[in-house]
């Protein structure tokens, strides 16, 4: 049934152009599914999303797996056009413009069962907090815990270290989070969080500033009283520019509901 659906979807949209460019996006080697499994296999919703959204204006989707460190090296040097679920932050924007992919995101916590429930990072002060190398910035120094950061962490290695008292506190994406834990067979050693890290919000994909399809413009709805974010900043995409396009494709592939049923066909599979 799932890939009867994603047939259907992929073909209302595989002749409306030909191929003119291709857009390079890059993922670690680890899986995050279901979004993306494993290196060399790239099923999951970014394959079917991104490359859905590339054909709609014209071009095709080349996927690039490195250990992340590689894979944002890459974006500043412009080999790599973008990465497909990148979470906004100002170090960031050095190299990165941000917009939405039309999915969502709720950052949550797992620990081991016997963890009180956590309503706060002040919370874990003196616990040892887990998260894969390259990611968001946490400030370990303000909420008093011990950052512990694995290269290429994955789910089963982040369960193993849980387990073995090597971390006390790990942070994700629910989703993710949870479709992995959902048929665990030590899933009720452990316990969600999810009240600790953050409220449900849309997730973004990070565009390289130094790739060839990337051109900017002043913002003029850009307001230096607001927080910076990517809905608030001092540059957008260029109207007609690779990049610009492919933002306008999938706002509109999430708003024709496209995206969303992407979605469910790996969760309700």
């Amino acid at each position: 049934m799932k890939w009867s659906i994603l047939l259907f979807i992929f073909t209302i949209f595989c002749g409306q152009s030909a191929e003119a460019c291709t857009l390079v996006m890059g993922y670690r080697t680890t899986p995050r599914l279901p979004n993306i499994e494993a290196v060399p296999n790239n099923s999951g919703i970014y394959q079917d999303l991104y490359s859905i959204a590339a054909k709609k204006i014209g071009c095709k989707l080349e996927i690039v797996r490195l250990p992340k460190k590689r894979v944002l090296l890459g974006m500043a040097e412009g080999r790599i056009d973008f990465y497909p679920g990148f979470t906004f932050t100002k170090a960031r924007t050095k190299n990165t413009f941000f917009f939405e992919n039309g999915m969502r995101s709720k950052m949550v916590g797992l620990s081991r069962a016997d963890m009180p429930e956590v309503h706060s990072l002040e919370e874990i002060r003196g616990k040892i907090f887990l998260r894969p190398l390259g990611a968001p910035g946490v400030d370990a120094q303000k909420y008093g815990f011990i950052l512990h950061e694995v290269p290429e962490l994955d789910y089963t290695q982040a369960i193993k270290l849980l387990q073995k008292k090597h971390a006390d506190f790990f942070m994700d994406h629910y989703l993710n989070l949870k479709f992995f834990m959902q048929n665990h067979p030590e899933r009720k050693q452990f316990r969600f969080h999810m009240n600790c890290c953050g409220k449900d919000e849309a997730f973004t994909i990070g565009f390289s500033k130094k790739s060839k399809f990337y051109e900017e413009e002043p913002n003029l709805s850009f307001d230096e009283n607001k927080p910076l974010n990517y809905n608030n900043y001092p540059v957008q995409l260029k109207k007609g520019c690779i990049a610009y396009r492919l933002q306008q494709a999938l706002r509109e592939l999430s708003k024709t509901g496209v995206t969303d049923a992407i979605i469910q066909t790996y969760y309700r599979s």
